[in-house]
């Protein structure tokens, strides 16, 4: 690999069958994903709600960071619409729930019902029905209450700033 990379990450990502040599024969190249992404209506769309797990790091990937927080932040609102939900971050308020997208699934009885752990497509799902079960276990009786979770600046600010902390 050529890029800068986490090798425990990446050892992680290959012992889930991720096969890297294959995917750059045979993968979706980035500037190819980048225009497909853009032209799809995803991205840029206030009308539209993303749902993430520790999603800063994700995040992080879709350009070139900037070099203050407060500029990443707004690209994060620029990109994404500024509706987005990070599952991480909400579970925080939410007594009893902690730990990783696995631990907290299994704490709220969800299933894994598509793939294997770390494939994108897999822990979306999981993601996404994870999200809507502490909707309903925790904030369907105060929606408002959940709404204010809503903000992606101030989640993933959070998390940001909890990591600043800790270094």
């Amino acid at each position: 690999m050529r890029d800068i990379h986490a090798k425990d990450s990446v050892a992680l990502l290959r012992s889930q069958g991720i096969d890297f040599a294959r995917n750059a024969v045979a993968g979706v190249s980035s500037v190819h994903f980048a225009k497909l992404a853009a032209a799809s209506g995803l991205l840029f769309n206030k009308a539209l709600t993303w749902v993430t797990f520790h999603g800063a790091y994700d995040i992080g990937y879709l350009r070139v960071l900037p070099t203050r927080l407060e500029e990443f932040l707004e690209l994060v609102k620029e990109l994404l619409g500024g509706n987005t939900y990070d599952v991480k971050h909400v579970m925080r308020f939410c007594n009893g729930l902690y730990g990783g997208l696995e631990k907290v699934a299994d704490t709220l009885h969800v299933d894994r019902v598509a793939g294997k752990c770390h494939q994108a497509g897999s822990d979306s799902l999981l993601t996404c029905h994870t999200f809507h079960k502490i909707r309903e276990s925790y904030f369907l009786a105060n929606d408002d209450g959940f709404r204010e979770y809503v903000n992606s600046s101030r989640s993933v600010e959070q998390f940001l700033l909890t990591r600043l902390v800790m270094l």
